[in-house]
């Protein structure tokens, strides 16, 4: 509402997420994946800056997931832009090659907080990502669909197709 406090609107937004996280049983359901509930939210808020789909979330989780347990960085632009204040379509290339424990282009592992809010779909997703061997996935169409693979020259070749369409996928 228009009369309320920054503290009170907060207070909303910290009683939501709490009232999700249990209803999910994130605590337990982090555990029983051996990952701690902090990691599950990074994971989640880079699933939910990723993709507006919720179905390909747990994909996402899965590439995510798959990267970290075979030490390759994550390569979420994402992450990069959360780090330097700005928009995933503003990076350039020198921001590409910033210093910053947000750079999973750049370093292995999970950034020290996560990036965004995550929703329900996404928190979902990272407590329960598809299984296979998926390592990228890059925008598809305008409509936000990816192409997922777990074949690096067949992401290029997508990468590819994408940067033609002019969808935004170069560096």
């Amino acid at each position: 509402e228009p009369d309320q406090t920054a503290a009170q609107i907060l207070s909303m937004m910290v009683d939501q997420f709490t009232s999700v996280a249990a209803g999910l049983d994130l605590e337990g359901r982090a555990a029983a994946a051996g990952r701690t509930p902090a990691d599950v939210v990074t994971v989640a808020s880079m699933i939910q800056s990723e993709t507006r789909l919720d179905e390909e979330r747990p994909d996402v989780a899965q590439v995510i997931y798959n990267r970290l347990a075979q030490n390759i960085p994550l390569g979420i632009d994402a992450t990069l832009a959360y780090g330097l204040d700005k928009s995933g379509n503003d990076l350039t290339v020198t921001d590409l090659r910033t210093d910053s424990p947000y750079n999973t282009r750049t370093r292995t592992g999970l950034t020290p907080t996560p990036i965004s809010s995550p929703g329900e779909a996404s928190l979902e997703a990272a407590l329960t990502p598809t299984s296979g061997d998926l390592l990228y996935y890059v925008l598809e169409n305008a409509d936000g669909t990816h192409f997922f693979t777990a074949d690096y020259a067949e992401f290029q070749a997508a990468r590819q197709r994408c940067a033609e369409a002019g969808l935004g996928c170069g560096g």
